[in-house]
């Protein structure tokens, strides 16, 4: 056995080498493709900041000139008549009369427009023998285009009828309301009215069969 001190020296304490001091972290700078760093995010460009007014010009125009052309329709409609009806089993058909009101909520400018009622809209399905039957929801009756002069501030009619075949719930907005080149007001023409493709107009009507006595 060996006594006396060891030939190496023995390795120090391994808590007392490390050293528990974080280093500072520093911010990486990131530059551009010459060498510029980048503006901070939601910042605007450093200068006089004659770019982005230039594109607040731009659209701010876009949208004067868009108002331009396409100013308010002062055109209102509404469809007056019965929403509720009946018809026996003996009547293969059933007719009601309805009214459709054009009216104009200008004050100065009459309003010329031309009324059109479309026609119907044909369905089909597979009927007695799997044989493919057509059939129809409703169909206008009187005159389908007439071209009227709406007064400022006052309204026109246009008197139909409307014809169905069968018990059921009808939307009867099927017609559309055109501008002729005439009628248009402050040098711009309206766009087309269609109120078959409209989400916002509908008039049902409510047709039932009696029942048999």
């Amino acid at each position: 056995l060996r006594t006396g001190a060891p030939d190496t020296a023995s390795r120090p304490d391994a808590d007392a080498a490390v050293q528990h001091a974080t280093p500072a972290l520093e911010p990486i700078a990131h530059t551009g493709k010459d060498g510029v760093p980048p503006p901070a995010m939601g910042a605007l460009p450093s200068g006089d900041g004659e770019g982005a007014q230039q594109l607040v010009k731009l659209a701010s125009s876009h949208l004067t000139s868009h108002l331009d052309r396409a100013p308010l329709c002062p055109l209102q409609v509404r469809l007056q008549g019965p929403t509720q009806v009946r018809f026996s089993q003996a009547m293969p058909l059933v007719t009601v009369p309805v009214s459709v009101v054009l009216a104009n909520s200008d004050w100065d400018a009459p309003l010329k427009i031309i009324f059109e009622a479309l026609p119907p809209v044909s369905s089909q399905g597979a009927g007695a023998g799997n044989k493919v039957e057509f059939g129809f929801d409703y169909e206008w009756g009187g005159v389908h285009r007439k071209l009227l002069t709406v007064p400022p501030r006052g309204e026109c009619g246009v008197d139909l009828t409307v014809t169905v075949m069968s018990a059921g719930v009808y939307n009867l907005n099927r017609f559309r309301v055109l501008f002729p080149l005439d009628g248009v007001k402050d040098g711009a023409l309206f766009e087309p009215m269609d109120l078959s493709t409209s989400t916002t107009f509908q008039r049902l009507l409510h047709v039932e069969l009696e029942p048999l006595p």
